[in-house]
């Protein structure tokens, strides 16, 4: 495959993201309604018959009451007007006997594009060519899967399979790095994917080999231990043979193959097979959607490309047929949903145009979600740099304060960032890459680190003001939001399992609203529940709304919010926080500059719109219209339910909120 002549960019149909159609301009989604529903579940398993009885469960639910003949013709029916008003004609679903089928070509529909790319890949020569074929196809994916969909059985068997397939083209672009060599690229590539996905445990066994291949035998076996004790503490499983052979072959220093974990390239086997008229009445409806495959529509037969493990030695079993991904493979993509438009925002302000180089801050309340934010952003601009041609592109991640949560000496942090970056990391002939600042607390520190990479884009997150960063070096501000009501109930549902989610809609929304539709509340609730499996969601539901604050803040560390919170206010300076707990006080649905002014005494605590511009800029008020302000209602919850933490030392709660961008530190493990 000639990565220059691929197949037409813009299918017909996208179902990688929300299911949409091309108006010959742009993606148009389509409204979620039963005949999407049905559309989605056909283009999902395309050239394929779908069974009645799965189209009824996909569209209508597992506990469906309706004539499954008679509504499924009426909902096809209205989906073929539905075609044709988007001018694609009443005669793309044919009806066959027990079910119906959808005919599509690569030219048709992006996932069928999507697993020619991965397929051509493997007939290309040499590694770049093939990492490009690869990254393109990861091109493709845009947005939550199916998001518009409003089919559980589509969420809880369709959309896992689809993610998987999407992480084996990770996997695979890692593997090709390192076989080539290129371990240092790996590496970066590899420290994201890591952050993003904690429970994927391959991406966790690409980065040991990486690490201890590098010398860095303490790190990899610091990351032995994190997936080790991740698959005890989160899924209650035994280290699996391959995790426990590269911890052994550690201690021992026995060498670490390059990818000798790797599963077998995809390779393309034909099976040539005919294709059902439309009045076809003898062949058997398939039970569902499968797995993959990339089908050749034309005329009345075609060829059909399935994903499978190239030929190993003869003596071993056959590959197994493909299954469900176990939860294990999954858990990655658990722990971050929706934020679409902000990631792409941010991606087309990191990259730049034309070559110049970006400063974004990311600001907001506290647990709002600024670093998971950063840590995506970051990923999507390197697959965006890789896929543009610049595979060269290496980023650096560092944490700006220490393990006692004091700010770390510049000197220390720019040590840090070199030994990331490597040598030549100066030298602006390279190619762009990105620095991300997380939790940054010195101005003069961003500055000076931004100054001395001048062809990288930084991206901060900070809990302070840093406004004059706007003015220095055109810094851009985003403020990251609670979660949007959709996407607080796509995390919810991630976290405990999106079927006990489906069965009590009311507790879920109940709990969004009093978990303030933020991702910090969000986790550490779903963690109790996790420890109360006994309760169901409404039970759940009943004990948070009694007292919010309260039932978020009964653990200790990581599970206690106010602890979180408590935290986020010692680093307020005075007199801060007691500003924050005054104006909490006040009316929650927005308050003058005035009512500021009666809440804090006048010129008490210096001038009040000083105060107000100041937690404005760090994301804790919201000012709704010139002159009218607003306590964010997390930090107003906390901020009221006790008067704010003593200062000092002793005070400070021992708690981690971003362990994960930890530098590594002598003797630290």
């Amino acid at each position: 495959m000639n990565p220059d002549h691929l197949p037409a960019p813009h299918p017909t149909f996208r179902v990688l993201g929300p299911v949409s159609v091309w108006d010959g301009e742009s993606y148009q989604p389509l409204p979620a309604s039963k005949p999407v529903s049905m559309l989605a579940t056909l283009l999902t398993s395309p050239n394929e018959v779908t069974s009645n009885e799965f189209l009824l469960r996909a569209v209508w639910g597992d506990e469906a009451d309706v004539d499954a003949r008679s509504a499924l013709r009426t909902c096809t029916t209205r989906l073929r007007k539905l075609l044709v008003r988007h001018n694609l004609g009443d005669d793309l679903i044919q009806t066959v006997s027990g079910g119906y089928r959808l005919r599509a070509g690569v030219e048709e529909l992006d996932l069928l594009l999507f697993r020619e790319h991965v397929v051509g890949s493997t007939r290309l020569e040499g590694v770049d060519p093939q990492v490009r074929a690869l990254r393109g196809a990861l091109d493709l994916w845009q947005g939550s899967l199916l998001c518009n969909v409003g089919s559980d059985v589509l969420h809880r068997g369709v959309v896992p399979l689809l993610e998987e397939e999407r992480l084996q083209v990770l996997e695979r672009i890692v593997d090709l790095l390192v076989r080539d060599g290129r371990d240092q690229e790996a590496l970066a590539e590899l420290q994201l994917l890591t952050r993003s996905h904690e429970g994927h445990e391959r991406f966790a066994l690409q980065l040991v080999g990486v690490l201890y291949r590098a010398g860095r035998r303490e790190d990899a076996l610091a990351e032995c231990t994190r997936m080790k004790q991740y698959l005890s503490d989160e899924l209650g499983l035994d280290p699996t043979p391959e995790l426990t052979a590269a911890e052994m072959a550690i201690l021992t220093g026995q060498p670490m193959v390059p990818g000798a974990t790797a599963p077998p390239a995809p390779t393309a086997t034909s099976l040539s097979v005919a294709a059902p008229a439309v009045d076809d009445t003898t062949g058997p409806a398939a039970a569902g959607p499968v797995a993959s495959g990339v089908g050749d529509a034309g005329g009345t037969g075609g060829t059909v490309h399935l994903l499978r493990p190239a030929a190993v030695v003869e003596e071993q079993p056959p590959a197994p047929a493909p299954t469900l991904p176990t939860s294990r493979s999954l858990l990655g993509s658990s722990g971050f949903v929706g934020r679409e438009d902000e990631l792409d925002r941010l991606v087309n302000q990191l990259t730049g145009r034309d070559g110049v180089r970006s400063l974004c801050l990311l600001v907001g309340s506290p647990g709002v979600g600024k670093t998971s934010l950063a840590l995506h952003a970051a990923a999507r601009v390197a697959e965006h740099v890789a896929g543009h041609g610049a595979g060269g592109s290496v980023q650096a991640m560092v944490r700006m304060r220490d393990h006692d949560d004091r700010p770390r000496d510049r000197e220390d942090v720019v040590a840090d960032l070199a030994a990331q970056l490597g040598p030549g990391a100066h030298d602006t002939s390279t190619s762009p890459g990105l620095l991300l600042l997380d939790d940054a607390v010195r101005e003069q520190d961003v500055a000076a680190i931004a100054d001395a990479y001048p062809h990288r884009s930084v991206l901060i997150t900070t809990g302070a003001p840093m406004l004059r960063l706007v003015r220095t070096h055109g810094a851009l501000v985003h403020r990251v939001e609670e979660l949007q009501m959709a996407d607080a109930l796509a995390l919810l549902g991630r976290l405990l399992g999106p079927a006990g989610v489906a069965e009590d809609m009311l507790a879920a929304y109940d709990i969004v609203t009093h978990c303030w539709r933020n991702p910090l509340a969000l986790r550490v609730f779903a963690a109790t529940l996790q420890t109360r499996p006994a309760w169901g969601l409404s039970a759940a539901a009943q004990w948070l709304r009694e007292d919010p604050v309260a039932r978020l803040s009964g653990g200790a560390g990581d599970l206690s919010l106010a602890a979180y919170f408590d935290l986020a206010m010692l680093r307020l300076e005075p007199p801060l926080p007691d500003v924050v707990t005054r104006l909490s006080a006040l009316d929650d649905d927005g308050f003058s500059l005035r009512e500021a002014g009666d809440a804090l005494d006048g010129d008490r605590f210096g001038p009040p719109h000083q105060h107000l511009d100041d937690l404005v800029n760090r994301g804790w008020l919201d000012e709704l219209a010139p002159g009218t302000f607003r306590v964010d209602p997390l930090v107003r919850a906390f901020a009221l339910r006790s008067p704010a933490p003593a200062r000092g030392p002793s005070a400070v709660p021992v708690l981690r909120p971003c362990p994960a961008l930890d530098p590594p530190q002598e003797g630290a493990r």
